[in-house]
């Protein structure tokens, strides 16, 4: 018979471990109500306020993504202690990309956000005629969610 060591304990029981969860897990989804609702009521501040917060996130995670590959292209030994933040970071990105889900999804959000994406914006605007074809809400999603995906892929 051989003698199986048991994992050490961390001397914590598993409810501790979950109570200490109850308050973050409450502000998100505290924080998830205050945006829902916000896009109920007042969407024309919302909005902006996701398309910054979510972008913030991206480029914090690419920031991230960025370092590592730089260290793992040139073959850094230096940033071995280092390596565990950077890829921390990048993880966030899939969050960064549902907070930007709701800014394709709502209705509202492509006028109330980019007003060059409202019925007739080019009608009389003689300046910017060239980019019409390029500020197409469909080819700006477009590229937007190939951008997107590019970068997730990548990470």
């Amino acid at each position: 018979m051989t003698n199986r060591e048991t994992p050490p304990s961390t001397g914590r029981p598993a409810s501790a471990a979950l109570r200490g969860l109850a308050l973050p897990i409450g502000l998100v989804v505290l924080g998830a109500a205050t945006a829902v609702t916000g896009l109920c009521t007042a969407p024309s501040r919302t909005l902006p306020s996701l398309l910054v917060g979510g972008f913030y996130l991206f480029t914090l995670s690419m920031s991230g993504l960025f370092f590592i590959t730089t260290q793992r292209l040139t073959s850094a030994r230096w940033s071995a202690a280092l390596r565990r933040v950077p890829e921390a970071l990048a993880l966030v990105m899939p969050l960064a990309a549902l907070l930007l889900i709701p800014l394709v999804l709502f209705g509202g959000a492509r006028q109330t956000l980019y007003p060059w994406s409202r019925p007739g914006a080019f009608a009389h605007a003689s300046e910017i005629a060239g980019k019409v074809q390029y500020l197409r809400p469909a080819f700006v999603y477009a590229r937007i969610a190939v951008v997107l995906g590019g970068f997730l892929l990548f990470a």
